[in-house]
Formats: C-alpha cells, sequence, structure tokens
C-alpha cells in the first residue's frame, strides 16, 4: 500500500513541474548562503525594482501545491470530472499568469469609434466568426437592406480591430470580426473598455461562431434565421435570447461558458436537433420555453455552480443525470424507470427531450413553467 502511495505521489508532483531529481528551488535575491543554519544579507544587493516579480516564484508555488492537493482529493471521487476539470483550469492558468507574465506599463488608452456596413447582394448564407478578446459585444437582428452592421468602440493604442467579407461559392457570405491586443500583455493603471455591436439581416441564412474572451456577451437571437451557433465565453457574463420562434432549423447550439454567469432565455424558440452546454466556474439558468417544432437532445455539463433549468409542461423530458456527494438533482414532476427519471406525460408528449446532466460541485433544478 505504501508503494502504490508513493507512485501516486510521484505521478502527480511530476505532473506539476517539481519533485524531480536535480530541480531546484528559486534563488532569494539578496541572500548569501553559509554553513550555519542561517545566512547573511549581502550588503551589495540591490532591491528588487519590480516587487511583482519577486512574489512570483512563491505565489507560483503556492498556486501549484494548491493545485496537487485539490487534485489529489478529488482523486478519490472519479465522478467529479467537471470540478477537477475547472480546479486545475483556474490553478494552472493562475500559475502560467504568474509565471510568463512581466508588469509592463502599456500605452494609455486612445479610444476611436467605427462603423462599417454592407448592403446585401445575392447571398444565400452567412458565415459568420467572432472573436472579441476584451470588451463588451452586442449581437442582434438588422433590418433587410443590409447584410450586417457593426459598430465598433475600441483603444487604438492597445487594440487592433481586422474586419474581413469575402464571397465564397454558391452565393455564401463569409465574415470575419477580431479585436486583439497590439502589444502585450501588461499592467495598466487607466481602462476604457472596449465595445462591439453587431447586427445581422433577419432574412438569410446565419452560421454564427463567437468568441468573447474577457467581458460581457449579449446575444438576441429573435428573428434572427440560425442555422448553427457556437459560443465560448471566457470570463464575464454572458446571456442569450430568443423571444421569437426561428423559421428555420437549427443543426446545433453549443455553448461554453468559462468563469462567470449563465442566463439564457427561450431556447425554445431556437428550434434545435442539439444542445451542449458546457459551464466552468459559475451559475447557470437556462430557460427552454418556446415554440417546440421536433424532438431534441441536451447535454449539461458544469464543474462548480448550480444549474436551474425551466421546461415547458407540455414537453416529454428523458433525464440521465450524473451526480456526486457535492451535488444534487432535484426533479419534481419525474419518476425513476431503471437508471433513468421521466416526466409524468412522457409517454403522452407530442414532443420530447432526451437531457444528459454532469455535475461537480453544485446542484441541478428542472422547474415546470
Amino acid at each position: 500500500m505504501q508503494g502504490v502511495q508513493e507512485s501516486c505521489w510521484r505521478r502527480n508532483t511530476t505532473r506539476y513541474g517539481y519533485g524531480n531529481k536535480g530541480a531546484r528551488l528559486p534563488r532569494t535575491a539578496g541572500i548569501k548562503a553559509s554553513g550555519g543554519a542561517g545566512g547573511q544579507r549581502s550588503g551589495g544587493a540591490k532591491a528588487n525594482p519590480n516587487p511583482l516579480r519577486s512574489s512570483a516564484p512563491p505565489l507560483r508555488s503556492a498556486t501549484l501545491c494548491f493545485v496537487v492537493v485539490a487534485d489529489l482529493f478529488i482523486l478519490s471521487v472519479p465522478e467529479c470530472v467537471p470540478m477537477r476539470k475547472a480546479i486545475r483550469i483556474t490553478g494552472l492558468l493562475l500559475a502560467l499568469t504568474l509565471s510568463g507574465c512581466d508588469f509592463e506599463h502599456q500605452a494609455e488608452p486612445e479610444m476611436v469609434s467605427t462603423t462599417q456596413s454592407r448592403p446585401i447582394g445575392d447571398e444565400a448564407s452567412l458565415d459568420a466568426d467572432i472573436s472579441f478578446g476584451i470588451g463588451n459585444l452586442e449581437i442582434s437582428s438588422d433590418s433587410p437592406s443590409v447584410l450586417y452592421s457593426l459598430d465598433l468602440e475600441y483603444d487604438k493604442a492597445n487594440f487592433e480591430p481586422q474586419v474581413h467579407y469575402d464571397a465564397v461559392s454558391g452565393n455564401r457570405g463569409r465574415l470575419s470580426v477580431k479585436l486583439e491586443s497590439a502589444r502585450h500583455v501588461g499592467f495598466r493603471t487607466k481602462t476604457q473598455t472596449n465595445r462591439l455591436r453587431l447586427s445581422f439581416n433577419d432574412k438569410v441564412p446565419l452560421e454564427l461562431n463567437v468568441n468573447a474572451g474577457v467581458g460581457q456577451a449579449r446575444l438576441s437571437l429573435s428573428r434572427l434565421k440560425l442555422k448553427r451557433l457556437d459560443m465560448e465565453s471566457g470570463v464575464g457574463g454572458a446571456k442569450i435570447s430568443s423571444y421569437d420562434p426561428n423559421p428555420v432549423e437549427c443543426d446545433r447550439v453549443r455553448i461554453r461558458n468559462g468563469v462567470g454567469g449563465m442566463e439564457a432565455v427561450g431556447l425554445g424558440n431556437l428550434n434545435f436537433r442539439e444542445l451542449e452546454f458546457e459551464g466552468g466556474v459559475g451559475g447557470a439558468d437556462l430557460d427552454f420555453t418556446g415554440q417546440w417544432k421536433q424532438d431534441a437532445q441536451v447535454r449539461i455539463q458544469v464543474g462548480v455552480g448550480g444549474v436551474s433549468v425551466r421546461m415547458p409542461r407540455d414537453l416529454g423530458v428523458e433525464v440521465d443525470a450524473e451526480k456526486n456527494f457535492l451535488s444534487g438533482i432535484h426533479l419534481d414532476g419525474f419518476v425513476k424507470r431503471n437508471s433513468h427519471y421521466y416526466s409524468e406525460n412522457y409517454d403522452t408528449a407530442k414532443v420530447r427531450v432526451f437531457m444528459r446532466v454532469t455535475t461537480g460541485v453544485g446542484g441541478f433544478r428542472i422547474n415546470w413553467v
């Protein structure tokens, strides 16, 4: 048994970069080694002009210790995959930030505004790829006279926008909008918030890919002909709403939320066949009300944070839930058959939804509306 424990410890410590033979501890600036138990401070040593750099090694070591201890603790709970993933991501991001970033002053912010729109041509569909690193993002529908329009306010001194449109074969348009940092990551005493408002034509079928880094993201999808949605939010809150039924079938909806709350309203109006939601750290409020037109599959996976789901009473719902001792499953109005849970109206419902749920730390609840 002792050999098994020792092997596990070596495997986990090696994974995080310490515990190897020949590894050296960080040398403390200004300390001279001596034969005694203590050391003498070198009289000619100069003070570190950047205290953030001198504090990085102990902070980094503490962060790595946190990751290892937390990982060893939850190794005894194999079903806590989302929780383990969330803790690893959070700790490793902190460690990488402390080890790889030089905190240098960036240029003073210089806010500018720009607008752009494209009149509609013979496009039969549009693919849009939006990558917005830092700032607030809003997406909505627009009038039939333009294919898309954007209103961007950004910090010109530290960020650079890139907007490209191409017409590909089959009357298919392709739009790419990016806002990337023009400098290395640094420390700024003054900051301004970048803002992007982007609207799409509500008559042209749309495949939308959104990557929002740090900031607030709001997607108002009402009236859009949405054929596919892939959204990823890094740090910050996100909200998705759809108050009108989607006139076309949506093949897939995929939502990934890193750190922060997620609120979605009217998901039933999207007319999707498959929906996948993956949350890292933060609660989620998912509202599936709307005009359901077809059967669908839903997959929900959350690391840390509770999930509240609202379902219309006329839907037949089947739930396959994986839980652990740190999460609770609350399913009122369901009956258990074998290992799955079925709503009381499942056998007579015209539209049925299969839902697979995996939670780490936090609860899962379905409320009927």
